[in-house]
């Protein structure tokens, strides 16, 4: 695309003023750039923070307008989930930056798929503690539906630890300890989450580690997703289903409607594991023979495998995976306290940072279900958005097969 074609659709969508338009193609200029190359211009757009990557694929998909989904305008990509893709945004009424977690229109077509956006919006709605990721809103607009999260700024731990491949033992004692927290408080409420591991869990700027995704949950109210006539544990969770088998406990992989409370806390872990000695417990290219070999094998102790681990961590990561549900520990409330044993300074519980405008709070909690009548296209301002948006979706699915 042409230079003046990119300058055209950032001053049409608003993304950037003309001023600044032309202040940054002087620079680029002045640097010795091509002045005829659009694709060159728009990437160093990207790298100067200009312009998000969100913004330079809607430019040369030629999707002109700035995207919006109800009340709020997408600014970037944050992750990809199980069944849907998370966008930084801002309510512009309140000027409050938030996460939209967008589920993809074709779930509808999809009944399986349907029942487990069901449950994710259900179980999120239930939760509100610092560990885990907070849901303010589910919103349904033409063909899409999306929940509301809190502001997201930081990264994966799975990112982190493919950039670092593990963490300072201090480090993921805290890790560690704010995971049980959030889940003792999922456990609380009758919530299994069944999808501890890496991917799922947010390392925030503020310091708090969280628990993400809950398409995979299993609450009080799992018999609301199993048809008449069908059996619970043959609908809930199939096997295309199954989480990452290196942190699935022994019992999930035998039958996944055998995970309660005490099977997050394998999983926790075989994170734990993981983030202390930059492997996973159980090394192995065969699926089945991993799972015989959590079933089977007593783990390594994390201190045979990296030194500069205490042997005090032994204990503690070795009672998370032992193979009988009854032989580990049985409430993540008395994980959090043995971790917290492992941490020689202060381990006070992280809270947020961001402030939340309390007037969006107030208006969240007042319309908990915002649902327009109003097409999607229109709330976007551009038909060409949401076949847009369609296209994320199709890349988010095999995202997630590739991980």
């Amino acid at each position: 695309m042409t230079i003046d074609e990119v300058r055209g659709q950032l001053l049409e969508s608003g993304i950037l003023a003309a001023s600044e338009i032309e202040a940054r193609f002087a620079e680029w200029t002045g640097g010795g750039a091509p002045t005829d190359d659009g694709g060159a211009f728009l990437a160093h757009l990207v790298d100067r923070g200009a312009v998000s990557p969100l913004h330079r694929r809607l430019i040369e998909a030629g999707v002109s307008s700035n995207p919006r989904i109800g009340p709020y305008r997408l600014l970037d990509d944050v992750a990809v989930g199980r069944i849907g893709r998370t966008f930084h945004a801002v309510h512009e009424e309140f000027d409050q930056p938030v996460c939209l977690k967008v589920f993809p229109a074709s779930l509808a077509e999809d009944p399986e798929q349907a029942r487990k956006l069901a449950r994710e919006t259900r179980v999120s709605i239930q939760v509100d503690d610092p560990h885990v990721v907070r849901t303010y809103q589910v919103g349904h607009a033409g063909r899409f539906v999306f929940l509301v999260l809190e502001p997201l700024e930081g990264e994966t731990l799975a990112a982190r630890l493919r950039r670092d491949t593990k963490l300072p033992p201090l480090e993921a004692y805290r890790v560690g300890r704010q995971l049980a927290l959030g889940l003792a408080h999922l456990h609380e409420r009758e919530i299994v989450h069944r999808d501890v591991q890496p991917k799922n869990v947010w390392l925030h700027r503020d310091g708090r580690a969280l628990l993400t995704e809950l398409a995979a949950a299993k609450d009080a109210f799992e018999h609301l997703d199993v048809e008449e006539g069908q059996e619970a544990a043959g609908f809930v969770f199939t096997e295309d289903d199954l989480v990452n088998y290196d942190f699935l406990s022994p019992e999930q992989g035998v039958d996944v409607s055998f995970a309660d409370e005490r099977s997050d806390l394998y999983s926790l872990g075989c994170l734990l594991y993981r983030c202390l000695t930059g492997q996973v417990v159980f090394p192995d290219a065969n699926p089945v023979r991993k799972m015989l070999r959590h079933a089977l094998t007593e783990s390594p102790n994390v201190s045979q495998v990296a030194p500069d681990v205490g042997a005090d961590a032994d204990e503690v990561v070795a009672t998370l995976l032992e193979k009988a549900p009854e032989d580990r520990y049985q409430k993540a409330s008395d994980v959090a306290w043995a971790v917290e044993q492992l941490i020689t300074s202060d381990v006070g519980r992280a809270v947020a940072t961001d402030e939340i405008n309390p007037d969006f709070l107030a208006w969240a909690s007042s319309t908990p279900d915002l649902t327009t009548e109003e097409d999607a296209g229109a709330l976007a301002g551009d038909r060409e958005f949401i076949d847009f948006l369609e296209v994320l979706v199709e890349e988010e699915e095999e995202e997630e097969l590739a991980t």
